[in-house]
């Protein structure tokens, strides 16, 4: 048996931008979950930034609003939604191996 400390696990993130009342743009942080394996990790990451898209897509859809450029893109880490160009959502896969001394 191989004890829990040392299996892989991997850490799914999703970063948000988001206006406050001010108007003010910060990040908020978000754990989505953690897997085994990476290929579970990023699978769960491209389906979440999917969803992300779909949902902002319905939001961009109104008679006053001619609607935004909307991309995922996929990263080393995972994945990316962009709305006009900029990062709006970031799903990152974050490796949570346990790390020995060389």
């Amino acid at each position: 048996m191989i004890p829990s400390s040392s299996c892989p696990a991997f850490t799914l993130l999703r970063f948000t931008l988001v206006r406050s009342p001010a108007g003010v743009l910060t990040q908020e942080r978000e754990t989505l979950g953690t897997f085994a394996d990476a290929i579970t990790a990023f699978n769960t990451a491209k389906h979440r930034a999917w969803l992300a898209f779909c949902q902002l897509a319905q939001a961009a859809r109104t008679p006053d609003d001619p609607g935004w450029e909307l991309a995922v893109c996929d990263t080393e880490w995972g994945y990316d939604l962009r709305r006009n160009g900029q990062i709006v959502d970031r799903f990152w896969v974050h490796d949570r191996h346990d790390r020995e001394a060389v």
